[in-house]
């Protein structure tokens, strides 16, 4: 019995050996997808920036030889056209980023959102094209997700309900959220 027990314990050590190994891994390999995602985005602000900028400057230029009220409705439209191309720019960018990295950003979402309504299984509603992305992302889960059968109608991210709760996550929700804080700081950066 006592080399039964012994074997039974060398098994047990091994597997949980093998266990923090592979989870100390994907801790490693998320947080490596996260950090291109987070590089990725700084680039594509910046990018936005300098091609706002100049599209800023040309229209400027253009509306600043107009007098009068004409000539400054016509600036600040152009403004606000430059701001909607640079939150639609981000917005683009989120949904060209490739899988893995996209994946990355689900799942951080869905752990944010989780942890924002109490515990029990949470049903994720995604646009077709998501969804096997949403199937890889909720099968790494540290909460009960399920996906759901009918396709949300939003270009990007997710929807996830429980209950009565939902909360959407979906990108074009998360951009327009961010809108509202960030649009004075855009303007700053893009019209001094």
């Amino acid at each position: 019995m006592n080399g039964i027990e012994k074997i039974t314990g060398k098994i047990l050590d091994e597997a949980r050996d093998y266990a923090a190994k592979t989870e100390a891994d994907a801790k490693t390999e998320a947080a490596g997808i996260i950090a291109e995602a987070e590089k990725a985005a700084s680039s594509l602000i910046d990018e936005a920036r300098l091609q706002a900028e100049k599209e800023a400057r040309s229209m400027a230029e253009r509306a600043g030889s107009s007098a009068g009220l004409a000539g400054r409705n016509t600036v600040l439209e152009a403004k606000n056209t430059l701001i909607d191309r640079a939150f639609d720019l981000a917005k683009q960018k989120i949904l060209n980023l490739d899988r893995d990295s996209y994946g990355a950003l689900l799942a951080s979402l869905l752990t944010e959102a989780a942890a924002d309504v109490p515990d029990g299984r949470y049903v994720m509603s995604v646009n077709a094209k998501d969804r096997e992305t949403a199937q890889r992302v909720i099968d790494g889960a540290a909460v009960d997700v399920l996906l759901s059968d009918y396709d949300a109608d939003i270009e990007g991210g997710f929807i996830l309900r429980r209950g009565d709760i939902e909360i959407n996550c979906s990108v074009e929700k998360i951009i327009g959220g961010l809108r509202r804080i960030l649009e004075s700081d855009v303007f700053k950066v893009l019209f001094g």
